[in-house]
């Protein structure tokens, strides 16, 4: 984030003193900066600059252009502007999670033994594949093409005897990979779509899939190798452990939240957009 942004941001967050005896250092009509407002902001800056030079000319030039945005934007009644009114829901939004929920989040604590756990069902896995891909958009009949030609590359890879890596130079349309025998390298549950992880996880060593989908195409995957958790990305374990507990806290809150509100879903209509994906 640029240090302007991080200001203007700032500025909705601290809000303009107005204390009677507060010491005034510039006003928008009616609407002061004070000295306390401006000091606050400029401190926190500073912290964001990581010790580069912050001018305080630049703060107070913030400031007074945002009051003036703000007042120049009421004027004209921009919160009835559609696009304006869904940024602002959306920051209120992210406001009402970060009041409810942000001192929880920041006391998460991930533990050895959760990341244990957590690697023993999800572990990083290798693979090769060949991908079969359709356009992005596709419609049903360019899906449905390129299905019937994953299977018919199937049914070649199964009655071959000719190594997997060879058969991807033949029928993968994958040109990053295709040429290295199909390796897409090691994955975790959170860095691939989760069709291919969860057929991954299915597959013993070196056991070949029938064709899945993503939203690539279809793929043949090979299982290839299996990151002992001592190699594994603890970074990768931490954050995916992290969101699941984050995400609880978020559903838990919306589940309290349907008790004070109406809520219906046409789930047959759902069900029917769904499938058109």
């Amino acid at each position: 984030m640029k240090i302007t942004e991080f200001i203007i941001s700032l500025i909705v967050l601290l809000g303009f003193s107005s204390t009677i005896h507060a010491q005034i250092l510039a006003k928008i009509n009616n609407k002061p900066i004070t000295v306390e407002n401006f000091k606050k902001t400029y401190k926190q800056a500073s912290i964001l600059a990581q010790g580069a030079y912050v001018k305080p000319e630049k703060v107070l030039k913030d400031l007074i252009q945002f009051e003036l945005g703000v007042q120049e934007a009421n004027s004209r009644n921009l919160a009835s502007d559609p696009s304006v009114a869904l940024h602002m829901n959306r920051e209120l939004f992210k406001g009402y999670l970060e009041k409810s929920l942000g001192p929880k989040v920041l006391k998460i604590h991930v533990s050895d033994k959760e990341r244990q756990q957590y690697y023993n069902k999800f572990p990083e896995i290798r693979s090769s594949h060949i991908l079969i891909p359709f356009p992005f958009n596709a419609t049903t009949a360019q899906k449905k093409e390129a299905y019937q030609r994953a299977l018919k590359i199937h049914a070649d890879v199964k009655k071959t005897k000719r190594p997997f890596n060879q058969l991807t130079k033949i029928y993968s349309e994958d040109t990053i990979s295709k040429n290295s025998g199909g390796d897409v390298g090691y994955h975790a549950k959170t860095t691939i779509h989760p069709n291919y992880y969860n057929t991954l996880l299915k597959l013993s060593m070196n056991q070949v899939s029938a064709p899945i989908q993503t939203n690539f195409g279809f793929h043949i995957i090979k299982r290839t190798g299996l990151r002992p958790f001592k190699s594994a990305n603890i970074t990768f374990i931490n954050q995916a452990i992290f969101e699941l507990k984050r995400q609880r806290m978020v559903d838990k809150l919306f589940e309290s939240l349907q008790q004070k509100y109406t809520v219906s879903q046409d789930k047959s209509l759902f069900e029917k957009i769904k499938n058109e994906l």
